[in-house]
């Protein structure tokens, strides 16, 4: 009997995940910046005036912008999960991660065209680069992709020919190349001295649960079963996959627009831009540091930008701003470190910063 009254009794909380908790509290700040006079403001794509400089915009709740801009990349975010999940039950990773490590200076400048001409933003390519990790595809062309994706598209370079000149546009496509072929090259390099298997590059909770090395020559080769819907075990591979993967990337998805949404409600940018203005020879690595936080999306940021190059901002500058912010800023930041161990997440940050820095300079003495 003493035994039991002497027994303590443990209470278990539930856990709370912090990610969701941020997501469902977030209107409240919405509402409390609201009432301070902060206004949520996004831009119209379809009233781009560059021979002005004011920005039309429209104002939005909080909400809203969260759900247009997951809306806006569903498809592709759909297409991602989806081509995960069939690689996971055909078997097909293998095949993919022996094609591309079969010769992979070539798919890297390849890997770095095709982000030239891709639709993805910065935060829109993570699904993808997500599902091309799982399938254990090499780093190094995924790097090329996922450096050059999200600077340049074929909207984007209209947006910015119209706003900064189509002899800064076209610079600017040539950054992007360069940057993710160079970054490409170097993380290859790289791979040939330490270990940058998918188990190294993707954190652990959202590996796939496998027995087998990540060595793909290692591996005995399965033949793919294209038909995969026939066999139950093959169907349930594929239903968790997409389920897991849409789980975990949506809610981390969902909490870098839900972070957007502050920060333009907050107009970062502005005020940086203007004290830019006053900086000198520091202008061109401050501009692109300063990307990584106050940079819009990719149709908005060469309209405000173009604004300030009109009052004295420097072209050079200019570049750096839109290449350091267009690889990677806050919302995207968030995402990718959801996703990569953090010397892969320094890493591809590195590039971002460092090439950023370097495609200003060069523009700035061509001018």
């Amino acid at each position: 009997m003493s035994d039991v009254l002497n027994q303590k009794t443990t209470i278990r909380l539930p856990k709370i995940d912090w990610v969701w908790a941020i997501i469902l509290l977030s209107p409240l700040f919405w509402l409390a910046l609201d009432a301070q006079g902060y206004k949520l403001v996004q831009q119209l794509p379809h009233l781009h005036d560059a021979s002005s400089n004011h920005l039309h915009l429209t104002e939005i709740s909080q909400p809203a912008f969260v759900l247009g801009s997951l809306l806006h990349i569903l498809p592709y975010f759909a297409f991602a999960v989806s081509i995960g999940a069939f690689a996971a039950a055909t078997d097909l990773s293998q095949a993919v991660n022996k094609a591309f490590s079969y010769n992979q200076p070539v798919a890297i400048a390849l890997a770095a065209i095709a982000g030239g001409l891709s639709p993805l933003c910065s935060c829109g390519v993570i699904p993808l680069i997500a599902a091309m990790l799982i399938a254990r595809i090499p780093i190094a062309p995924i790097m090329a992709f996922w450096l050059a994706s999200p600077l340049m598209a074929p909207e984007q370079y209209a947006i910015t020919g119209s706003f900064l000149g189509f002899e800064f546009a076209t610079a600017k496509l040539l950054a992007a190349l360069t940057l993710g072929a160079v970054g490409g090259y170097v993380t290859y390099g790289l791979s040939l001295r330490i270990d940058l298997s998918a188990d190294k590059v993707l954190r652990a909770d959202i590996m796939p649960k496998s027995c087998c090395s990540s060595n793909a020559y290692e591996l005995p080769q399965k033949p793919v079963v294209w038909a995969f819907w026939k066999e139950i075990n093959r169907r349930n591979e594929f239903k968790s996959s997409a389920i897991s993967t849409t789980l975990f990337l949506g809610k981390w998805l969902t909490l870098a627009f839900v972070i957007e949404a502050i920060m333009l409600q907050v107009n970062l940018i502005t005020p940086l831009i203007t004290w830019l203005l006053g900086t000198g020879a520091a202008t061109i690595p401050l501009s692109a540091l300063i990307g990584i936080p106050a940079y819009l999306n990719g149709d908005a940021a060469p309209a405000l930008v173009g604004a300030f190059v009109r009052q004295g901002l420097p072209d050079g500058a200019a570049m750096a701003f839109l290449i350091g912010g267009g690889v990677t800023c806050i919302p995207a930041a968030v995402a990718v470190w959801s996703l990569v161990r953090p010397a892969i997440f320094g890493l591809y940050l590195s590039y971002g910063l460092v090439g950023a820095i370097l495609s200003g300079l060069a523009y700035g003495l061509i001018l």
